[in-house]
């Protein structure tokens, strides 16, 4: 099968999908579905997310200088698009959505509860972009469900079906296929 060139987008890349929590002086939060976050560091833990100047997020992040990456499971979706196509400019997402804020520990910014890993971050840095702008956030706390954490305190996703983002869609994350350096051992096939 042969390849076609298209037009220039980001849209070619699967993405995470996450809800990005801020403080709010007026509601105590609000939230935003973001599909441009991504890890940028490993030591310090850093995490990037883009969102455009124009969204009611982003100056409430900017004036905070925290926000929480919320990481949702396939099954949250309607809660993730909800959080998404929504102003928090006109509604208070939280009580549309009947999600939970929960105090954070290091951030003004609040988890939402029912989220299964919550990221604390301090703003770092900020990129201004064309479109969006870049927000850099050193991870100062996290919070996962103990199903996802295993024997020796690490995060073990094994069996959650966290929600992805690919061309205006959502989707499951599928089956493991295997393990970091897996390719170094042929015998090794998706333990």
């Amino acid at each position: 099968m042969g390849k076609v060139q298209i037009a220039p987008t980001t849209m070619g890349l699967p993405m995470s999908c996450v809800v990005v929590s801020s403080y709010d002086v007026k509601r105590g939060a609000n939230m935003i579905a973001l599909a441009y976050c991504a890890m940028v560091n490993f030591k310090p833990p850093m995490v990037a997310v883009s969102i455009r100047p124009s969204r009611y997020s982003y100056p409430l992040v900017k004036e905070a200088k925290d926000f929480v990456v919320n990481v949702p499971l396939a099954e949250q979706a309607r809660l993730v698009d909800l959080a998404g196509i929504v102003s928090g400019r006109s509604v208070d997402k939280f009580d549309l959505a009947k999600l939970s804020k929960e105090a954070a520990a290091r951030v003004k910014a609040p988890l939402i509860a029912e989220f299964p890993i919550n990221m604390e971050c301090k703003v770092l840095d900020t990129v201004e972009l064309p479109t969006h702008n870049l927000i850099i956030g050193e991870v100062v706390a996290l919070h996962a469900e103990e199903s996802l954490v295993d024997e020796k305190g690490n995060l073990s996703s094994e069996s959650a079906p966290f929600l992805m983002y690919f061309n205006g869609a959502y989707f499951a994350i599928g089956e493991k296929v295997g393990n970091r350096g897996f390719s170094k051992n042929p015998n090794d096939k998706a333990s």
